[in-house]
């Protein structure tokens, strides 16, 4: 029972101390204490009387005597037949207190309690040892001296058969009811009897009631109700009833068990300076957390509720568990909610554009666990700059209400400029306190944090300029001054005459300068470190390809910690953002042009050459010697114009007046690059000459003449020999891929200077030299592809220089 008085007020402090109970009817001597009661009993009933003692000091037992009349001397034999000792026979002990009982099972957990530490062999298992279960058969076991037998003392002031086994009581039965008794108490020391306590009357068969407790006081809290009164004496335990005002019904009992608790601290946990007996009548709640009822004699008990008022009764119990008389009823009680309700749960913060919208669940229970009953009012929402920060900063000019709907969630937008950063992503904390119905409020709760997206890209660097080296091309920025700034991306293209061209003007220009591909990101940290060695920040690319002649475009943004970027995309603002055109420093030469013919004239030899395409050509050079290996000398050169402007004829080789920058570099090389042609006017007649054509760039590189392709021819005189005539077919060559070509007249050295092949890719096109003088009848042209028709003419010289008439043509296909 005290386990269970104890269990039903879990919820808050309130300080018992269990405390030996006083009782009414006693004899005192030597402060040796009884109780003498007796119960009801019915007409011709037998009756009994209960005699219950505290113990005295070297007692060996003791003898019951008892007279019938007041004037009358007490029997020479005691009531009782044998001295009443401690009982250890367990059979015994089992009849006076069945197992399993409310007193068996108090008086064992007290037992286990006080002994449990010893062990018991007959328990013990290999390797285990297991405690033993103490009973009140081993109540022999417990030293007088002990704690254990002094809370077995007081166990016994309340369980009259707890005193019965200690022999420290004594039924006298039966009895006449409505007789009077008297009795007197003797303690055996050794061969003596002392008497201990004399003249208990009692009348057999008549209940005497316990009177009222005095001085009923109650104090309300929060779904509770403290009642405490005054003792009574001779009461092992109280009941309290409650009644609800305006009272329609009678006041029910609310405790359940027999109140013997000694409050010593108040409903606030506030010392009471005089403890009291009472208890606390506390609404109870399921684990949802919605009140509840509790069963009290087999009826459902529901309250106290917050505001509703009531009154209180108290009766005290006899050691028999006879009710006494019920005191008259308290002054008016009235709960009220007083506890906060709980914490705000399932705080999210999340952006929204430039706000940041603040959501949490419904608190629908208080700090205690409990349905807030009646609802919550709303919630006041805090924003702090750290997450260690006190909240003083509430944002909502009024309360914040409670969803109507019960799933809904609650929510809140932070719309304040302040939240706003330009320079990397500013972290808020939010906390929520929430209020009930009577402005209870809650615990603000714990902070859940979020940013608003910084959406300001950093400006576009400043005065980006480069220059170009023989093996990579600086590009300079000046550092921007944003606190956020993390890193500068690096992007290139690829520029036309000085300038990178968006693709909207690819349809007038013809020209595709391409997008712009990143090539590498510097971080603010190294680019200040550049700056601090260079004096500006800048970045080398590596990543060009030795030689190239082209220009590069380079764009350099800025990021902020934020992933904003400066400037648009994917291509430059032209306004707001500067492209610069840069390329190697060149000291490469171009390679030199092949020549594609070779033609002797009267009094003059015309040249003509291919050259693979290259955007910084700059002139054509020639070169001509008399013998193969003999010193060539410049004898001309043209310059190189885009079509539809006519090249220039030199004079002297081609000087640049200053390096070539990147505005006279096209993207795309133009028709005048890829050939040329020049007529040397100088030549003597019946003169074998041999030429090479060289290539110049616009920086004045010219690759060595003596290192190029020479070919020869001579000039010549009118007419000469005869006509040739290609035999046909054209031969195939047995290996490889060639055609071998034969004619007619035979060589002759008499009267031929020799013979000379000329090729097309049509029989109406374009013949060009493929061959130098043969002195002989064959020729085999192997820089042919195989499955393409090729025409063929056959020109012949006398000895004189003197050309005869190209032969017919002739088609060949390998």
């Amino acid at each position: 029972m005290f386990k269970r008085i104890i269990s039903s007020i879990p919820l808050f402090r309130v300080a018992v101390a269990f405390f030996p109970l006083l009782v009414a009817h006693s004899v005192w001597a030597d402060s040796f204490q009884v109780v003498a009661l007796s119960d009801s009993a019915g007409i011709g009933a037998k009756a009994m009387v209960l005699l219950v003692w505290k113990e005295a000091k070297d007692a060996e037992g003791f003898n019951v005597y008892r007279k019938d009349a007041a004037t009358a001397s007490y029997s020479k034999s005691p009531v009782n037949s044998a001295p009443i000792r401690l009982i250890t026979d367990c059979e015994a002990i089992k009849r006076i207190m069945p197992e399993r009982s409310e007193e068996w099972e108090q008086l064992s957990a007290l037992l286990q309690a006080g002994l449990g530490g010893s062990r018991s062999s007959k328990f013990r298992v290999p390797g285990i040892e297991r405690r033993k279960t103490y009973t009140p058969c081993d109540i022999g076991s417990v030293s007088k001296e002990s704690s254990p037998y002094q809370q077995i003392q007081m166990l016994a002031q309340r369980y009259y058969k707890v005193a019965l086994i200690l022999g420290q009581g004594y039924i006298d039965r039966p009895l006449t009811t409505g007789s009077t008794y008297w009795y007197q108490i003797k303690a055996l020391r050794g061969r003596r009897e002392e008497i201990v306590a004399s003249d208990i009357r009692v009348v057999a068969g008549v209940k005497t009631l316990l009177p009222a407790p005095a001085d009923v006081q109650v104090t309300a809290g929060d779904g509770r109700v403290m009642v405490t009164w005054d003792s009574v004496h001779n009461a092992i335990g109280y009941d309290v009833f409650r009644r609800r005002l305006p009272f329609m019904l009678p006041a029910i009992q609310v405790n359940e068990g027999v109140v013997t608790t000694l409050l010593t601290h108040d409903l606030e946990g506030d010392t009471i300076i005089a403890p009291r007996y009472g208890m606390v009548d506390f609404q109870r709640y399921n684990e949802a957390g919605y009140p509840t009822t509790h069963e009290v004699n087999g009826a459902n008990v529901s309250g106290p509720a917050n505001g509703v008022q009531y009154q209180y009764q108290v009766s005290a119990r006899n050691m028999l568990g006879t009710p006494g008389q019920k005191s008259g009823f308290s002054a008016t009680a009235k709960p009220e909610d007083k506890t906060p309700p709980g914490l705000p749960t399932d705080l999210k913060v999340e952006a929204v554009g430039q706000t940041l919208k603040i959501t949490w669940s419904q608190v629908t229970l208080d700090q205690m666990g409990h349905v807030e009953v009646a609802g919550i009012k709303g919630y006041d929402i805090y924003r702090a700059s750290t997450v260690s920060a006190i909240p003083v900063t509430k944002l909502n000019p009024v309360i914040i209400p409670q969803p109507s709907l019960p799933s809904q969630k609650v929510e809140y937008v932070d719309s304040d400029p302040a939240i706003i950063s330009h320079y990397g992503e500013k972290e808020f904390y939010y906390r929520i306190r929430c209020y009930d119905m009577k402005n209870n409020a809650g615990a603000i709760s714990a902070a859940a944090s979020g940013h608003v997206d910084d959406i300001y890209p950093p400006d576009p660097p400043d005065n980006v300029d480069a220059e170009g080296h023989n093996t990579y091309i600086r590009v300079f920025w000046d550092l921007n001054s944003e606190p956020d700034i993390e890193s500068y991306l690096i992007y290139r293209s690829l520029c036309h005459y000085g300038r990178w061209l968006p693709p909207e003007q690819e349809k007038r220009t013809g020209i595709d300068c391409g997008p712009f591909v990143l090539i590498s990101e510097i971080t603010h940290t190294a680019a200040k470190d550049s700056a601090s060695r260079y004096g500006r920040a800048c970045f080398n690319d590596l990543t060009v390809p030795a030689g190239s002649p082209i220009c590069y475009a380079y764009w350099v943004k800025a990021k902020d910690k934020s992933q904003n970027q400066s400037g648009d995309w994917p291509y430059p603002n032209p306004v707001k953002e500067k492209t610069i055109c840069q390329r190697l420093r060149d000291e490469t030469p171009p390679p030199p042009p092949i020549v594609s013919a070779l033609q002797a004239r009267d009094n003059e030899i015309y040249i003509e050459w291919v050259d693979a395409p290259c955007q910084d050509l700059g002139a054509f050079h020639v070169y001509r010697a008399e013998q193969e290996t003999g010193t060539y000398k410049w004898v001309g050169g043209v310059t190189v114009v885009e079509p539809p402007a006519l090249p220039v004829y030199l004079t002297a080789p081609f000087k640049p007046a200053m390096p070539c920058g990147c505005d006279s570099i096209p993207l795309v090389p133009h028709e005048g690059m890829k050939s040329g042609s020049f007529t040397d006017k100088q030549a003597d007649p019946n003169t074998i000459y041999w030429y090479r054509v060289t290539s110049v760039d616009q920086n004045g590189n010219e690759h060595d003449p003596q290192k190029s392709v020479p070919y020869s021819t001579f000039t010549f005189r009118s007419l000469g020999a005869a006509k040739p005539t290609i035999i046909l077919p054209i031969g195939k060559v047995a290996t490889g891929c060639g055609l071998e070509l034969k004619w007619t007249p035979m060589y002759n050295a008499a009267e031929h200077m020799g013979f000379v092949v000329y090729r097309s890719d049509s029989e109406t096109g374009i013949y060009r030299q493929i061959s130098p003088i043969l002195q002989t009848n064959t020729y085999i042209d192997d820089t042919i592809h195989a499955s393409v028709t090729y025409w063929y003419k056959i020109q012949a010289f006398d000895k004189l220089g003197r050309t005869s008439q190209l032969s017919a043509p002739a088609s060949a296909i390998f």
